[in-house]
C-alpha cells in the first residue's frame, strides 16, 4: 500500500512479511526484533524514533526510505519543503541535495571503469592523468587510483573547498592540488577531502568519453531507474517538488537558501564529490544495489568482488561507542558489536543526508532532511542499530550519532599578534595580494571603508578592524559567513601580504602583495 505526502507506506501482505521474516532468521539472530517475526514493529518503532527526534522549528522538512533486500518496505515524507509556509509538503518523491553520499555514486562509476579493464584500482594515477600533481613529488609518483577516494592523501581536512565558492572551477582546483601542503604523511592518517574527487571525476572522463554527470546517469542512474534525481540545478528548481535549503544564523533561527543563491555553484563544481540531487523513492533503489551486491533487476550494474573493494576499509577513522570505523571509498566501514556495516552522511550548505546499508540484515536505510549539521539522519542509523537488536535508542543527538565526517564548520582559533607589532594605517592596506591556489585579494579603501574581493566571482565584501592588524570580511549574501584577515608590513613600514586564516590550506593562508 503506497500513499502520499506524510502517509506512511509499508508493505505488510502476509506473505511478504512471512519471507522477510524467514531472511532475517537465515543471519546470527542478534536481531531479537526480527527474531520474534516482528519486522513491522521495527518499522513502527523507528517511525516513533524519528517523530521525537524531529524538531519541525530546527528541521523542516524530511523524508527516509527502509530497504529490505530489494523491497522499499517504507517510505514516509514529514513535514515542509522549506520553512515559508506555502512551501508544501515532503513525501517520497521530494527532492533534496544529497551531499557526500554522492562520493558513493563517483566510486561505483570509477567501479565501472575498473569492471571494463581500462583502469585498476592499484594503478599509479600519473599513468592515467599526466597532469595529476601532489605537493610532494614522491607521493605524486606513488599515487594509486584508490587513494583518490580513500581519504587518506596527507592534505589537511576538505582543503581547497572555497575555491569553487569564489567562482574557481574544477580544472582550476585539481591544479592547486600541487600547492596544498600535508599536515601528514601519505597513507598514515584519514583526512577528509573533497578535491581529490575531482581527479577522480576526470579519470571516469578519460576512460569513457562521457561528461562524468553523463557517465553516472547512463552507468548508475538509468539501469537503477533513478528518474527523478539529477545533476542539473536548472532541473531541480523546475520540479516542483523540491526542498529549499537554509542555514542555521547564530541565534538558531533557519534563513530560506534563495534559488538565485551564488553560491550554489558549489554543487555544480564539486558535483563529483556532493552534487547529486535525489528522493527516498530513487535512493531505496540505489541501497538495493547496495544489498545486491552491485546487481540490480537481474542486471549486474557492479561486478561483486568490485563493490567489495569499493567497501573494503583503507584507512583508520576513529573508535567511539558503538566500535571501530575505518573510511573505505565513498563509504565509512562500522565494525559494530551488533553487525558490520557501511555508512556515509552528506552535507551541503543548506542539506544533511545519511545512507546507511547492513549487509548481514539485508537492511538499509536513507534520511534526507533540508537543513545542515542537524542530527537525525545519525540518529535515526543508529536507532535502527539498537531497535533491530532489542535495545533502546539514546535520546537523540547522542555521542554514538557523532563523528562520523569531521566537521567543516569547526572554528579555527587565531593566532595572537605580537605585542611588539605595529598598527598599520588602514589607508597603506590598499592593494592587490595574490595565493597560488586562490588567486588575488584585492582591498580597496573608500573614503573610511574597507572592501575586500576574493576569486573570479568577485566576492565583494566589507573589511571591519578586530584588532590591530586584524579584519573581519563578512561574504556577500551570506548571513553570518565571516572570515578573518591579518596584514604584515616589513621594517619598512610596508604591507607585505595579508593572511586569510580560512584559506590556511596552501602557503598558511597567505597572499603576497604584488605590484598590481
Amino acid at each position: 500500500m503506497r500513499r502520499q505526502g506524510a502517509s506512511r507506506t509499508t508493505r505488510t501482505a502476509a506473505a511478504g512479511i512471512s519471507v522477510a521474516v524467514c531472511a532475517f532468521l537465515l543471519v546470527p539472530l542478534r536481531i531479537s526484533a526480527q527474531a520474534r517475526g516482528d519486522f513491522d514493529r521495527v518499522l513502527q518503532d523507528l517511525e516513533s524514533y524519528a517523530i521525537e527526534s524531529w524538531d519541525p522549528a530546527k528541521v523542516p522538512g524530511f523524508a527516509y526510505a527502509v530497504v529490505k533486500g530489494s523491497e522499499m518496505v517504507y517510505v514516509r515524507g514529514f513535514g515542509q519543503r522549506s520553512q515559508e509556509p506555502s512551501s508544501g509538503p515532503v513525501d517520497e518523491h521530494t527532492l533534496f541535495e544529497i551531499g557526500s553520499t554522492t562520493k558513493a555514486f563517483n566510486a561505483a562509476v570509477l567501479g565501472t571503469v575498473v569492471d571494463e579493464g581500462k583502469a585498476a584500482w592499484s594503478d599509479r594515477v600519473r599513468d592515467h592523468l599526466r597532469d595529476f600533481k601532489m605537493y610532494d613529488p614522491w607521493v605524486t609518483k606513488e599515487f594509486r587510483v584508490e587513494d583518490l577516494m580513500a581519504q587518506r592523501s596527507g592534505m589537511p581536512p576538505y582543503a581547497l573547498d572555497l575555491m569553487s565558492l569564489l567562482g574557481f572551477g574544477r580544472a582550476d582546483i585539481r591544479r592547486a592540488t600541487r600547492f596544498v601542503e600535508p599536515v601528514t604523511s601519505f597513507r598514515s592518517a584519514f583526512g577528509y577531502q573533497n578535491c581529490l574527487h575531482l581527479w577522480a571525476s576526470e579519470l571516469i572522463e578519460e576512460k569513457t568519453g562521457l561528461t562524468w554527470e553523463e557517465a553516472v546517469r547512463r552507468r548508475i542512474l538509468e539501469p537503477l531507474g533513478m528518474a527523478e534525481s539529477t545533476f542539473d540545478p536548472a532541473a531541480y528548481d523546475a520540479n516542483p517538488n523540491h526542498c529549499l535549503g537554509h542555514l542555521v544564523l547564530e541565534d538558531g533561527s533557519l534563513w530560506t537558501i534563495p534559488p538565485d543563491w551564488p553560491y550554489r555553484g558549489w554543487l555544480t563544481t564539486y558535483a563529483p564529490a556532493g552534487g547529486l540531487c535525489s528522493n527516498a523513492a530513487d535512493m531505496a533503489k540505489w541501497v538495493a544495489l547496495q544489498l545486491g551486491n552491485g546487481a540490480y533487476g537481474g542486471q549486474v550494474i557492479l561486478r561483486p568482488e568490485t563493490l567489495q573493494a569499493i567497501r573494503a576499509p583503507r584507512i583508520y577513522q576513529a573508535t567511539g561507542p558503538t566500535g571501530v570505523s575505518s573510511y573505505a571509498m565513498g563509504w565509512s566501514f562500522q565494525s559494530s558489536p551488533q553487525t558490520p556495516w557501511y555508512v556515509h552522511d552528506g552535507e551541503t550548505e543548506g542539506m544533511h543526508s545519511i545512507v546507511a546499508v547492513y549487509p548481514e540484515w539485508d537492511l538499509g536505510l536513507v534520511v534526507l532532511t533540508n537543513t545542515p549539521g542537524n542530527k537525525i539522519p545519525e540518529c535515526m542509523a543508529f536507532g535502527l542499530l539498537a531497535i533491530c537488536t532489542g535495545a533502546e535508542p539514546h535520546a537523540c543527538p547522542s555521542q554514538a550519532e557523532d563523528g562520523l565526517l569531521p566537521d567543516r564548520r569547526a572554528a579555527r582559533a587565531a593566532a595572537p599578534l605580537p605585542e611588539s607589532v605595529a598598527a598599520i594605517p588602514p589607508g597603506k592596506l590598499s592593494g592587490t595580494y595574490k595565493n597560488p591556489a586562490y588567486g588575488k585579494a584585492i582591498v580597496r579603501k573608500n573614503g573610511a571603508a574597507l572592501t575586500l574581493t576574493l576569486g573570479p566571482a568577485r566576492r565583494v565584501g566589507p573589511l571591519t578592524l578586530l584588532a590591530k592588524n586584524r579584519y573581519r570580511f563578512d561574504w556577500p549574501d551570506w548571513p553570518g559567513m565571516v572570515s578573518t584577515l591579518t596584514f604584515k608590513a616589513d621594517a619598512t613600514g610596508e604591507v607585505t601580504k595579508l593572511t586569510i586564516e580560512e584559506f590556511s590550506d596552501v602557503d598558511g593562508g597567505a597572499f603576497q602583495r604584488t605590484g598590481d
